[in-house]
């Protein structure tokens, strides 16, 4: 009955069990396991509500390449202690890498020139009447009148939109990216100056971009993906499901005979 009570007290309705289990046993009125609270709570009834972090909506997903790109600086500092500024635009659909720029400053002639090179591989592939939103940040090397007279030029069909003003969704496609590139790379790699920043970050994005197979999408590469390429193109499920009847088989043909004994 003392426990019950204390579990219903409303005064003890932020504590967890725990703590009014070691209370009450300091206090002398209940000595008991923790074990022995969670079982008689369950019995009572008495499901304490705690407040749950609300699920994060799902973020913007594009049903196909060039829909949705991603723009955004990330800060790597070398062994030297010099910073550099990475530039990246990043394809939604895909999580592909488009063009990408290493640079000593946020400046607005760098973003230009990241969203140039991958606007150019739009129109190389056959694809200048696509219309495309590019979501950045409202930081001052995506929102100025250099990228603005980019944008109004008239054979670039793209329209720049701030992530969480212009549009309810965060830019977190290419901040994941970001934090990718540089831990999963960069970091390990103690790169100790800008010049072998310079000559190893190709060899990493090549490995993102058209080796490394991604789970979000399945097994594709960001490469395959944004060619085009669907999950099936690589017979994944038919290997799965080989794999599973060859286990099965090897399993049963090297049974312990002291177990089957």
């Amino acid at each position: 009955d003392t426990m019950r009570k204390l579990l219903a007290d409303p005064k003890l309705a932020h504590w967890p069990v725990a703590s009014i289990a070691h209370w009450a046993a300091r206090q002398g009125q209940v000595v008991a396991s923790l074990q022995t609270w969670y079982r008689y709570r369950k019995l009572f009834g008495l499901h304490r509500s705690t407040f749950a972090k609300p699920r994060p909506k799902p973020g913007l997903r594009a049903n196909r390449p060039n829909q949705f790109w991603h723009a955004d600086i990330t800060i790597y500092k070398t062994e030297d202690g010099v910073r550099h500024y990475l530039y990246f635009v990043v394809d939604n659909y895909s999580r592909k890498i488009l063009s990408w720029r290493i640079s000593g400053r946020v400046s607005a002639v760098d973003r230009v020139a990241t969203l140039r090179a991958a606007w150019a591989k739009v129109v190389l592939s056959g694809g200048q009447e696509l219309s495309i939103d590019l979501i950045t940040d409202g930081g001052p090397e995506n929102v100025n009148r250099t990228v603005d007279a980019f944008l109004r030029e008239e054979a670039v069909r793209i329209r720049r939109k701030v992530a969480l003003e212009d549009i309810s969704f965060s830019n977190s496609m290419v901040e994941a990216t970001n934090k990718l590139i540089k831990y999963h790379y960069l970091f390990p790699a103690r790169l100790k100056d800008g010049q072998e920043l310079r000559k190893r970050l190709p060899d990493f994005i090549h490995d993102f971009n058209a080796v490394r197979p991604h789970h979000q999408l399945k097994g594709l590469t960001p490469a395959e993906a944004y060619a085009g390429h669907k999950v099936e193109s690589i017979d994944l499920a038919k290997k799965y499901q080989k794999a599973r009847v060859t286990r099965a088989m090897a399993n049963r043909s090297s049974l312990c005979k002291v177990c089957i004994g």
